[in-house]
């Protein structure tokens, strides 16, 4: 299964991608997201327990919230992400979907780079190297 990822506009965004007040957060040693800490009955305390992501419940759904916040903290270091919930995201039923709909939005980009109808193919031969979508 695939997941979409949001991107930040140029202007504000409805997610959370805003200008980074500041690069320092704190840490806890319990799981919290959105303000809400895992205690002694998540389910009565935490709303993502059926979220696009997952069950915040398993330690697999943390960590895939963690490493899509990370992501896109490191792709867009202007922007914090802080505030992004689960929903913000869309599971996409197939990898070739995925592809289908990151072309379409990446078709008019590669069209304007020196390498033209190459950059989508180079692309996706890169992205396959590491976690072989085919």
């Amino acid at each position: 299964t695939s997941i979409s990822l949001p991107l930040p506009s140029t202007s504000s965004s409805s997610f959370g991608g805003l200008p980074k007040a500041s690069s320092m957060r704190s840490r806890s040693d319990s799981f919290s997201y959105g303000g809400v800490s895992m205690g002694a009955n998540p389910q009565a305390n935490f709303p993502y327990f059926n979220s696009p992501l997952g069950d915040f419940h398993e330690s697999c759904t943390q960590r895939l919230m963690t490493d899509l916040i990370l992501t896109l903290n490191a792709s867009f270091p202007d922007y914090d992400f802080s505030s992004i919930r689960p929903q913000h995201f869309t599971k996409v039923p197939t990898s070739k979907i995925a592809m289908n709909r990151t072309n379409e939005k990446l078709s008019e980009l590669a069209a304007s780079t020196p390498q033209g109808a190459t950059f989508l193919p180079h692309l996706w031969n890169s992205i396959d190297e590491v976690i072989r979508l085919n």
